[in-house]
């Protein structure tokens, strides 16, 4: 019994780290691709962040 109730607390700890560490590079990406849609959209002179 006493393995079972271990087994189900490293369980998490390795599902947790499998997609997060899928997730971080994806987001990066996505938001370059955000960001300069936006930027061209809008104008990159009128954003002074671009500039």
């Amino acid at each position: 019994m006493a393995g079972q109730s271990e087994s189900l607390g490293p369980v998490p700890s390795p599902s947790q780290v499998g997609p997060g560490s899928g997730l971080p590079p994806r987001p990066q990406p996505i938001s370059a691709e955000m960001e300069k849609a936006l930027i061209a959209s809008t104008c990159d002179k009128s954003d002074p962040r671009a500039d």
